[in-house]
């Protein structure tokens, strides 16, 4: 029997009756890729115990008596809960999030929870997971149970339920267990997805591979298009915009012609090609006398890449700043596979994609605009990629949307 056969059987006591095939797929398919060395048994054994005893984090309802639900369960950078936000003040909807640094001990909850451990024991066995395994599994049900508690108390009469990443274990749950409710459920795009492109957990697709909602807010026709390749079904996929620009009608960049141009670093997974960008950078510089900033991932320390820049660079833009104010700042910019690419693009951003060919290339797909294959392909071509204009199919492909902000009322109209 697979895990897949097994989980079409089980029922945890105490949830509700949900598919657990489809809760759990991303937990089920971290461990199936992940082949690092387990923390041991006994280590799991004490955290989950201990977990039994001490709630970590709750979750708030923001209550306005609307048909519509959204539901974000983990706090990522500022930036991502602000746009989760944007969406959300589009609508008359109640919220339910997470708040962190939250932590309480209780000796009776502990106590009542005992009796429930061991029957999730007993129903997990069929996974054939190794011990560890269990006991990383059984911790994240033990907060999943805490999770469910609360969703008991919430109305039974939601229209919609939109979540941040249906992928996350939370809000996974949160939708089946809406969905035995007749609650439809809509996942927002908070970056830019791509279809499979290798055999491993970071490249595989997840986002679309676990994707469970009734209706997926996409950014751009790529989006669409690389949904589609993985099987999901046209009808669930509407074409939203960019949630970022919410609020603002289409603003193109300043062309400054002020001889500074910058380098976006992507996040840390990628550091096979922000070094090639350095790199290109540093040709760049040297070749024509410009200057050029950096644009970091807020993961990186300021002085990340001291060591790699050479005299022409000038220093780092500020993290966090407005796309259209570090546009109007440089004459254009070198990127790989940050999904600041689509919002440059938006503001009609002169930009250099390196496109490496590699597995996490997420837009290898795409053969539109300006892009390198190579520092010394960038050298070959530079001066004649520097004259051309900015491709206009560049924001039909990658942005599609103007008015971001009628697309995404229009969708939450029907549901009103």
């Amino acid at each position: 029997m697979n895990n897949t056969d097994s989980m079409k059987e089980i029922h945890l006591r105490g949830f509700a009756a949900v598919p657990w095939e489809s809760v759990l797929n991303r937990l089920l398919l971290e461990k199936h890729y992940d082949k690092k060395k387990r923390k041991s048994s006994r280590t799991l054994l004490w955290r989950l115990i201990r977990s039994c005893f001490t709630e970590t984090g709750r979750y708030r309802l923001e209550q306005q008596h609307s048909q519509i639900l959204f539901f974000i369960s983990f706090i990522a950078r500022k930036s991502v809960v602000d746009n989760f936000m944007k969406v959300r003040g589009l609508v008359n909807s109640d919220l339910l999030i997470k708040e962190e640094g939250y932590s309480r001990f209780s000796l009776w909850q502990g106590l009542r929870m005992m009796p429930l451990l061991v029957s999730w024991n007993k129903s997990v066995k069929v996974f054939s997971l190794d011990r560890s395994d269990r006991y990383g599994l059984l911790s994240e049900i033990v907060r999943l149970y805490r999770l469910h508690k609360e969703l008991e108390k919430l109305p039974s009469n939601y229209r919609l339920l939109v979540t941040f990443y249906d992928s996350f274990l939370p809000e996974s749950y949160g939708i089946e267990y809406f969905r035995l409710l007749s609650t439809e459920s809509a996942v927002l795009q908070h970056g830019q997805f791509t279809s499979w492109r290798a055999d491993n957990f970071f490249d595989c697709g997840i986002e679309f591979k676990t994707f469970k909602s009734d209706h997926f807010l996409a950014w751009n026709k790529y989006t669409i298009d690389e949904a589609v390749k993985s099987g999901i079904p046209k009808e669930k996929l509407y074409l939203a915009g960019i949630w970022s620009y919410i609020g603002t009608k289409r603003e193109v960049c300043r062309k400054n012609n002020n001889g500074v141009f910058g380098v976006v670093i992507s996040h840390p997974s990628w550091e096979n090609e922000n070094t090639v960008l350095i790199k290109a950078a540093n040709m760049i510089s040297a070749k024509t006398g410009l200057k050029y900033y950096l644009k970091l991932h807020p993961n990186y320390a300021e002085d990340a890449y001291n060591s790699q820049v050479n005299e022409y660079y000038i220093g780092n833009v500020k993290k966090g700043i407005p796309m259209i104010e570090y546009t109007n700042l440089v004459d254009f910019s070198l990127i790989g596979s940050s999904s600041v690419f689509t919002e440059l693009v938006f503001v009609d951003h002169d930009v250099y994609r390196y496109s490496s060919g590699l597995p996490n290339d997420k837009y290898e797909p795409v053969k539109k605009g300006k892009y390198f294959t190579s520092v010394e392909d960038l050298e070959q071509k530079f001066d004649k990629l520097y004259k051309m204009p900015v491709s206009s199919e560049l924001f039909d492909y990658l942005c599609s949307v103007s008015d971001v902000t009628e697309s995404y009322k229009r969708f939450f109209e029907q549901f009103k």
